[in-house]
């Protein structure tokens, strides 16, 4: 995705919270070599699709996978934590 490039991946673990199927790409379920092979040959065949996804994906990876959107999901787990075991307004 980082790519701009369209991606097939099993719908399993990390891959459903990284992939949305139909926009930055395709979700096959796992085991399904037939599936997979539709997924990629519909890709194939279409490049308009393939450069929409590709484009969906990046701008998502951009979004919520930068170092900068990182950072500040850390950082805000931190204060949570802080706020929560030491209270509010504590320095």
């Amino acid at each position: 995705m980082d790519a701009g490039l369209p991606v097939v991946a099993t719908s399993i673990g990390g891959n459903l919270d990284a992939v949305e199927d139909g926009k930055t790409g395709i979700l096959v379920p796992a085991a399904r070599s037939d599936v997979l092979a539709d997924a990629f040959i519909r890709l194939l065949n279409d490049p308009a699709l393939c450069i929409r996804f590709g484009a969906a994906g990046r701008a998502k990876v951009e979004a919520e996978f930068s170092l900068d959107h990182c950072i500040a999901g850390y950082e805000d787990a931190y204060r949570w934590l802080f706020s929560a075991h030491v209270g509010p307004g504590a320095s």
